[in-house]
């Protein structure tokens, strides 16, 4: 349904590339180009969220990846293979997981679970990738020009959002074996 003041996000085509839209031949390990900023309050679908070109392209280490958002977790799944990055280790992994604004461009990840294959994954290798993906997030949430989070928060099927995103959005096409 649309919004009542006809935002929509912009797809713009990106430095003369005769792709359609950006992320076309992007992934998580493509250079992200963000700018702008406009007001959004919105529930967005997981369906939505899914659909977005980088959770649906491969990027070296990572593809076929799925999230399932409920009251207050979500659940990823994803197959990883990080023999590029020097560890003889590749199959599927899940993660149960909380996520909570820490402030404008800032959140903090708690990960509940975190299995490889049907393997759980010890605790203090769970929390060593807690906090990797948090200075991750932490590092790459700074970087977005247009982002400010207000509210944040999974419900069954979507998310909460309340803040600021960027406008126009272009990506460029991943360098091999670059981590995202």
């Amino acid at each position: 349904m649309p919004r009542s003041d006809g935002w929509r996000p912009q797809r713009p085509t990106g430095r003369g590339s005769p792709r359609s839209e950006p992320g076309a031949a992007s992934s998580f390990s493509s250079r992200h180009e963000l700018s702008g900023s406009v007001p959004v309050d919105e529930t967005i679908p997981e369906s939505t969220i899914l659909a977005i070109r980088e959770f649906q392209t491969d990027t070296p280490g990572l593809r076929d990846v799925s999230i399932r958002f409920h009251a207050g977790s979500a659940e990823a799944a994803a197959f990883i293979d990080l023999a590029p990055y020097g560890y003889p280790l590749s199959g599927p992994v899940y993660a149960l997981f909380r996520v909570a604004a820490a402030g404008p461009k800032r959140v903090t990840v708690a990960l509940d679970a975190l299995d490889f294959g049907r393997l759980g994954v010890p605790g203090d290798i769970r929390a060593r990738a807690e906090d990797a993906l948090n200075g991750y997030l932490t590092t790459r949430l700074a970087q977005i020009d247009g982002l400010k989070i207000a509210t944040l928060a999974f419900r069954e099927g979507a998310v909460e959002f309340a803040g600021t995103l960027p406008t126009t959005y272009d990506a460029s096409p991943p360098k091999p074996g670059a981590m995202p």
